[in-house]
């Protein structure tokens, strides 16, 4: 874009070819606009400025830059717990939802529990140390009334969590897990060899009376990986469901799904029990809706 021309520079640049008397009249149109514009004209006939140059024109300011891409998350995750001690535990992610534009996630609420972390949490990290939750606790809407009951079939917990996830961090809308190492030697073949898991669709959540007993239901968890085993006990009342299925420590807030045409449906965030017999699993539609 060209800049505009003043009255004076207009007028310089036609005194040359224009003769007399429009030459003088085209002089004095030059001092009286050189006058408006704030300068004098001296001795020589020069002029001067009487004012400060006018500040340049603003710069543009830089388009923002997009947020940076967070992880990928996903039903069965590994995520770890912190507090101003820093890390202090594992648990597992059961299922991401969303609301008004905003992620959340869900796991067990014994895993944010101040009573069981020792002191309020301050943060949740990714496997990878990515941080998907920091801040206020209140920010962490959670219950963790734990009544495991000696009769496996009438299962009674309520064990959840939902937390916001950090901007960038996405949903890959999958279930999927892997054993973690370092739990004994033969037991890390044992969980690598069968319980590594491939990554399954998600649909969405599915009340626990909307579950059989006796059918399979399988666990993903970031300790024992993907186990599956018959439901024992369906408690629509409390909302919760016992099955046969290995855990461990780690596995806590795992993701009990169901099988329905082909699609894996969430239904259950682990919450405890007997390691290698019966686990409760609280309502993951419970924990959705408050």
């Amino acid at each position: 874009m060209s800049r505009p021309t003043t009255p004076a520079r207009h007028a310089a640049r036609h005194a040359a070819r224009t003769p007399g008397t429009v030459r003088r009249r085209l002089a004095t149109a030059a001092l009286a606009a050189a006058a408006t514009a704030g300068v004098t004209v001296g001795t020589a006939g020069t002029v001067t400025a009487d004012a400060e140059p006018a500040a340049p024109a603003p710069a543009a300011a830089p388009a923002p830059e997009a947020a940076p891409a967070g992880p990928a998350m996903h039903a069965g995750s590994t995520i770890i717990m912190g507090t101003t001690r820093g890390p202090v535990g594992e648990c597992t992610l059961s299922d991401i939802a969303g609301a008004d534009g905003q992620l959340y996630g869900v796991t067990a609420g014994h895993c944010v529990d101040p009573a069981v972390l020792g002191e309020p949490i301050t943060a949740v990290w990714s496997e990878d140390g990515d941080l998907i939750w920091s801040g206020d606790p209140s920010t962490i809407r959670w219950r963790h009334e734990p009544t495991i009951p000696a009769d496996s079939t009438t299962p009674q917990v309520t064990d959840y969590a939902v937390f916001p996830l950090a901007p960038g961090v996405t949903d890959t809308h999958q279930v999927s897990s892997h054993p973690t190492s370092g739990i004994a030697p033969g037991i890390d073949a044992v969980l690598r060899a069968n319980f590594s898991s491939t990554p399954r669709q998600l649909g969405e959540p599915l009340p626990v009376d909307q579950v059989r007993v006796g059918e399979t239901v399988c666990k993903d968890g970031s300790r024992t990986g993907r186990t599956c085993g018959p439901v024992l006990g369906v408690n629509p009342v409390s909302q919760d469901i016992v099955a046969l299925i290995p855990a461990l420590a780690g596995d806590s807030g795992g993701a009990l799904t169901v099988n329905r045409g082909g699609t894996w449906h969430p239904v259950g965030i682990l919450s405890g029990g007997s390691p290698l017999l019966f686990n409760a699993f609280d309502s993951t539609t419970q924990a959705l809706n408050g």
